[in-house]
């Protein structure tokens, strides 16, 4: 990759055992000396971490585990992390799930706003600290552009629905989401040397919604997958915002194929962002 800096040493990245995280985490471990990998199956976290040495044998491979379908084991991972270093330069928040149907965590939470949204929301609020920290910190966020059809519905988070792959409108609101507390932050850090930043990574294929009995939803995964591209290319956006020299100088956007594109009009209503923030801070205590 050209045009690539050296400030991001230490990163951080969940969802790295599979996907475009795998991929990506396959790429930095050359650049970094340090990858930090909450992982929820510590087996397949051994098993990557065997494979992410044999790249580069200087980089260190800590894991720390984390089920981002429990608040308290997110927190609790994201505050081992906080008292373990002095900083961060660059944390992605790359994991996500895509279901078709409504599920509730154990945490009584719509399971998409749990895993794609508070994750998010808990490991930033906690490890903002050693991202300022850095030299030129930087705050990835995956979304989608499933956020350009989304609606803003903090009521569908808890409120029990059967509709038919209600699940689509859901992960296309999680990304809106997702987007709303990228862009607050960012301008709640304009002041210091960290950019933050969120991404559609491309029509890719993942195992994302695989798992599911749906019926339906298989037969449409299947045509799903005819149309789309590897899971490396799904990381080509996510590697260029965490080394390039561009992208740490841009904040508070939005891209797609390496290039700042337009988010919805929704995404950038901070009155929202604001609203979404505080049920966040509400529902996870952080």
């Amino acid at each position: 990759m050209s045009n690539i800096t050296k400030t991001s040493k230490i990163v951080l990245i969940t969802g790295s055992t599979s996907g475009i995280g795998r991929a990506t985490v396959q790429e930095l471990v050359k650049h970094a000396s340090i990858l930090i990998l909450p992982v929820r199956n510590m087996i397949k976290g051994e098993e990557l971490k065997k494979e992410l040495e044999a790249i580069n044998p200087s980089c260190q491979i800590d894991l720390f585990q984390c089920d981002l379908e429990f608040i308290e084991s997110i927190k609790s991972s994201a505050n081992l992390i906080l008292g373990k270093y002095r900083i961060i330069d660059t944390i992605i928040n790359n994991a996500g799930i895509m279901e078709p149907d409504y599920r509730l965590t154990d945490d009584n939470i719509e399971a998409h706003f749990q895993v794609n949204v508070l994750s998010q929301y808990i490991f930033n609020t906690i490890l903002t600290p050693l991202v300022v920290a850095s030299s030129a910190g930087r705050i990835i966020n995956l979304s989608s552009m499933a956020h350009q059809n989304a609606k803003f519905e903090l009521d569908s988070i808890q409120a029990q629905t059967n509709k038919v792959l209600i699940g689509v409108g859901l992960y296309s609101n999680s990304n809106l989401y997702r987007n709303l507390l990228t862009f607050r932050l960012a301008k709640e850090l304009a002041d210091t040397n960290v950019t933050v930043n969120c991404l559609h990574p491309g029509i890719i294929r993942t195992n994302l919604g695989s798992q599911t009995q749906n019926k339906l939803w298989k037969v449409l995964l299947h045509i799903f997958y005819i149309f789309t591209k590897p899971a490396s290319e799904g990381a080509k956006t996510s590697i260029h915002l965490a080394l390039s020299q561009e992208a740490g100088q841009i904040t508070g956007k939005y891209w797609s194929n390496c290039k700042v594109v337009q988010s919805s009009e929704l995404s950038l209503n901070m009155e929202l962002a604001n609203q979404l923030a505080k049920k966040c801070k509400e529902l996870t205590g952080v």
